[in-house]
């Protein structure tokens, strides 16, 4: 060094008696107001004790050290920080010093050092966002501008940044766009750094100019020289051992040398990335454990299929944020695939997508048992249209198989705004709980066929009760009429008898009892009748035929003998098909429907209507006879039907159980609609097909 260069002072007796210019400037005092002042009075006051003792140590003749650091006073109050070279002039007494400014090389290892501290304040933190968050603001804080880019084959592409202050507006002001998302091409530096893991730029306002090129280069190029930026080191930042992006470290102090420093913090930011994932990997594992037991749980818990849909699209949206999710049931004889639950389908949608063909990629997954993934970018024009109509767009959509024991029951298929929604690990999910939706549709198809076979049992048990039932009371009913019937004719002979000696004295009171023994004889020989139909077999001879006639005829023979007026009106349908009936039976049923409705009108008479038209229900003739009588009390609905029920002082209560045995060998259906105070119907169903 030239002692003309650095600032240079001697010192006699503690105080400064010469002064170079340099020496003034470097202190901030003019050289006549530096010199005798006390060198100790522009010694910083945690350094002076130091200073001094060294200074009469070396005055003594004892070895010192001829250079060394301290921190000096200005005359403005501010510290520089300098490293002095002392030689003592033995015959004179005097001390000559030099100074060398050490000012930016101390700051740049305070810097460094807050750097490491940097590091280890970044491991600290446990989500990606939180890592960049204290990574930016402590570069910062260091005098650091920084720029995070993604990069692939087309380039960079700048995902954040933090400048000094203004600089970022300053650039956007010029550009008239945002920074962020802007891309850019590759540098030599960049791909160095990509290869290498970090690499020194000693011009980063050329580097800047080429990045953002014509027009907006040169405005660039400023903006990095007028922030003390002009220096870089760009940082390769590793996840799970792969390169992922780079870290551009930007300011003037930046060295080289550096290099080895700024390495340390990418290795802590790499390793705090990685830390971070396999903790939000757990976190989401967590999740999805969670919402996979709401699911299994209440799937377990039979809580309905409706409900379990609702709480399954809740949970997924929670978890993986699909924009719409619908369950297809596939139909075993076509193989389509039907729509049975939605969520984020508008009706419009649900009723263009309700059947879907099993040629297409949901019917792909039945017939391979395998998940599903088609992306909108990869589908066809007229496709991508015909779903924009609807309102349907989408990014990606997975659709993954309903598994019931070996067979694929369904498919359950959910639509994403972006396509890195749809991850591994998102489809493992939709597996898991499209296989708890899975057994829980087994289950109630299960629970659905034996609570069907549990109704068909009871229903099968209650009609052989019931035939054992009727076949006791057949046998009963059987021996009570030719018990009653021998009798019977003694007593109709005796009448006969008897009427011969009445005629002789006509008027007399013995031919009214005879009139009324007669009658109440012939009514109990009609009762024994009753009992004997009842009692025998019923046996149908069944033949096609047009029952038309034979209706109407059982219709006119009951009403002919109404206690009052009776109105009929028919209402018949000309194209009625022939069903295989026994006549006679089936005259014998709907007289004895007819002459209920005509026992029902009474003496006030009324309306009665019959209806017949195809029957939808079973596939042959529907026969209805209304009337418009009281009703049938609802407490003797529910036993019309039965042997011996009867509401009449003077009736069997054998009429309707013989009308339902008819019914029943014609393999047909009998019910009743009435409504107290407002009539009866009954209705007669008779199947084309015995």
């Amino acid at each position: 060094m030239e002692h003309g260069v650095l600032p240079l002072g001697v010192i006699r007796g503690g105080v400064i008696v010469h002064a170079n210019d340099h020496l003034a400037k470097y202190l901030g005092w003019l050289r006549e107001e530096l010199v005798g002042t006390p060198f100790l009075h522009h010694v910083a006051p945690t350094d002076r004790a130091r200073v001094a003792e060294r200074h009469e140590r070396r005055v003594r003749g004892e070895t010192v050290p001829a250079s060394y650091e301290l921190e000096l006073v200005c005359k403005d109050g501010a510290s520089r920080h300098a490293e002095v070279y002392v030689s003592l002039d033995a015959s004179s007494g005097d001390t000559t010093f030099e100074l060398a400014d050490r000012t930016q090389i101390v700051a740049r290892r305070m810097r460094l050092r807050e750097l490491a501290g940097l590091g280890a304040a970044v491991q600290r933190e446990q989500t990606e966002e939180r890592i960049f968050e204290t990574l930016g603001r402590g570069l910062l804080g260091l005098g650091i501008g920084w720029a995070r880019v993604q990069a692939d084959d087309d380039g960079l592409l700048v995902v954040d940044l933090g400048l000094p202050e203004g600089a970022v507006e300053r650039l956007e002001g010029v550009m008239q766009s945002a920074v962020r998302g802007m891309r850019g091409p590759w540098g030599d530096a960049g791909k160095r750094a990509w290869t290498e893991g970090s690499a020194f730029v000693d011009d980063l306002p050329l580097d800047a100019n080429t990045f953002f090129g014509e027009p907006h280069g040169p405005a660039a190029r400023d903006v990095a020289r007028d922030a003390a930026m002009g220096r870089s080191i760009i940082l390769r930042i590793d996840v799970q051992q792969r390169p992922w992006q780079l870290l551009f470290i930007m300011a003037d102090w930046l060295l080289e040398e550096d290099l080895t420093s700024f390495g340390l913090l990418r290795i802590q930011v790499s390793a705090a990335l990685d830390a971070a994932r396999v903790i939000a990997d757990l976190s989401a594992r967590n999740h999805e454990l969670a919402a996979l037991n709401s699911i299994g749980a209440a799937a377990g818990a039979g809580i309905g299929i409706d409900p379990l849909f609702e709480l399954l699209a809740t949970r997924m949206t929670a978890l993986l944020g699909q924009k719409w999710l619908s369950i297809y049931l596939f139909d075993e004889p076509s193989g389509d695939a039907l729509l049975a639950y939605h969520h984020g389908f508008t009706p419009n949608v649900a009723k263009v997508y309700g059947r879907i063909p099993g040629t297409s990629k949901i019917g792909g997954v039945a017939r391979t048992m395998k998940p599903v993934i088609w992306k909108w970018r990869e589908m066809r024009d007229d496709t991508r249209v015909q779903l924009e109509q609807l309102g349907i767009e989408f990014a990606v959509v997975s659709s993954v198989p309903l598994v019931a024991g070996a067979r694929v029951i369904g498919a359950m298929n959910t639509g994403y705004d972006r396509e890195e929604d749809m991850s591994p690990a998102h489809l493992e999910v939709l597996q898991a709980a499209g296989a708890h939706f899975a057994a829980a549709l087994q289950a109630k198809s299960l629970l659905d066929d034996l609570r069907k076979s549990y109704a068909d049992l009871a229903r099968t048990q209650e009609q052989l009760v019931q035939r054992e039932r009727l076949a006791a009371l057949g046998e009963l009913a059987a021996i009570v009429a030719h018990e009653i019937r021998n009798p019977l004719g003694a007593v109709f002979n005796a009448i006969g008898a008897l009427r011969h000696q009445a005629e002789a004295t006509k008027g007399s009171r013995l031919a009214t009892l005879l009139a009324i023994l007669e009658e109440e004889a012939t009514r109990m020989n009609d009762i024994v009748g009753d009992l004997l139909d009842f009692a025998r077999p019923v046996s149908a001879a069944l033949r096609p035929e047009r029952i038309e006639t034979i209706v109407t005829e059982a219709l006119d023979a009951a009403t002919h003998d109404a206690a009052g007026p009776v109105k009929v009106e028919r209402d018949v349908d000309p194209s009625l098909p022939a069903v295989p009936v026994d006549g006679r039976l089936l005259r014998q049923a709907i007289l004895n429907v007819a002459m209920n409705a005509v026992q029902a009108l009474g003496a006030r008479g009324g309306t009665l209507t019959l209806r017949m038209k195809n029957d939808t229900k079973m596939g042959g003739v529907l026969i209805e006879i209304t009337d418009t009588g009281p009703g049938i009390p609802s407490e003797h609905q529910s036993r019309v039907f039965e042997p011996f029920f009867t509401t009449r002082a003077s009736g069997t209560g054998l009429g309707l159980t013989v009308v339902k045995r008819i019914v029943d060998v014609h393999h047909g259906e009998t019910t009743l609609h009435t409504e107290p105070g407002k009539g009866t119907t009954f209705a007669i169903r008779l199947p084309v097909v015995s």
